[in-house]
Parts: C-alpha cells; structure tokens; sequence
C-alpha cells in the first residue's frame, strides 16, 4: 500500500521507502509531501479508493484494513483528488459526515475497496 505519516500542522514526514510499494491492483491512487503542511492526493479510482487517515499511532497497515470510519483508527476519509491541509473541508469526512481536516499527526493511505455491502431489511 502506499503510505506516508504526516507530522505537526499537516507537514509529511515520509517513513521507510517513502510513498512506494503499492501494486497497481490494490490501489492506483498517490499521496505527495508538497513540503508546505500540505499533501496532495492523485489518480484515486473514482469510487474504489479513498484515503483513510488514521491517528499516527496505527500502523499503515492497521489503516489500510480498519473498518470504515472506526473509531480510534480511521478518523477521516478523503475521496477525491486535490491538495489538502489543516482547515480542507472539500471532499473531508468523519463518522459525522463532511468535516475540516484538523491539525495534527496522521497515518494516510490509500486503499482499494469493493462496494458497500448491500443490507437486506429486517422485519
């Protein structure tokens, strides 16, 4: 998976090898350090990738497999390309729906996901 840590007010600090590793068949999509406490998200494939930003104390690979927007790990989700920082609103979201992004130390990644399950109703 591809995975880099951001540190402080959203500024990256890349572990390991850096932003590399994903094969193409989990996930497409890329994160970049723009150096400035902002990250840019890229080549998400529309409606089967997101990024999942958890706290910076779960691993990437504790992220990457969390259930969605599972509280402590997944604290937001972001789901469309851009540029984003503390304060982002566009395309942000947290178990109560769209929200800022705070400041602050996440572990990000990007992961591949199937579609929604499909709930049957109860009577």
């Amino acid at each position: 998976m591809r995975k880099t840590f951001m540190t402080g007010l959203m500024a990256a600090a890349l572990m390991g090898a850096g932003l590399g590793f994903a094969s193409p068949a989990q996930a497409a999509g890329t994160l970049t350090d723009n150096g400035d406490g902002t990250f840019t998200v890229a080549s998400l494939v529309g409606a089967s990738e997101e990024v999942a930003m958890c706290a910076s104390s779960v691993s990437a690979s504790a992220c990457t497999t969390a259930a969605y927007l599972t509280t402590p790990a997944v604290l937001y989700t972001i789901g469309a390309d851009g540029t984003y920082g503390a304060g982002s609103s566009n395309n942000v979201v947290d178990k109560d729906g769209p929200t800022s992004l705070a400041a602050g130390t996440y572990t990000l990644v990007v992961r591949a996901f199937g579609a929604p399950p499909t709930l049957s109703p109860h009577f």
